[in-house]
């Protein structure tokens, strides 16, 4: 019995493959427009948003950095002195890591989760065509 695959991830593959070669197929049919998208279709070149982020706006990813660059609280400082004597500056982040740590041996899966995925890295999700464990083949026939 082979596996469904949600459509969705099929059209992750930038390109249909086929043959022995795995040569890439250029002629893949595009589907039409509904007549009311197709009235509304931006023209080539024209952005989706032609204003863009404004100027001086704080990305959530560019506050946290700020924060994570702050000095470690004092109350924190001779604990982590002992784990980084080296370290000239004790930063947020280096108590972040630390309270991941002490929360993984305390039993905490998902900072386990956190540490492994930053040391070891995520897990490749294997998808496979059937039960057989063989990998999805994707053909362009005509």
């Amino acid at each position: 019995m082979r596996a469904l695959v949600p459509l969705s991830l099929l059209f992750l593959f930038r390109r249909v493959t086929m043959g022995r070669f795995k040569q890439p197929v250029e002629h893949v049919k595009k589907q039409k427009l509904h007549p009311d998208m197709e009235a509304n279709k931006w023209l080539p070149g024209q952005s989706g948003n032609p204003a863009g982020r404004p100027k001086g706006v704080q990305t959530f990813a560019n506050i946290l950095n700020k924060i994570g660059l702050q000095d470690a609280p004092p109350e924190m400082e001779s604990k982590l002195r002992a784990i980084f004597p080296e370290a000239q500056r004790l930063t947020m982040k280096h108590v972040v890591c630390y309270r991941a740590y002490l929360d993984a041996v305390k039993g905490d899966s998902r900072a386990m989760d956190f540490l492994a995925d930053r040391m070891e890295g995520k897990v490749a999700m294997r998808i496979t065509g059937d039960s057989d464990g063989d990998p999805i083949v994707i053909r362009h026939e005509d």
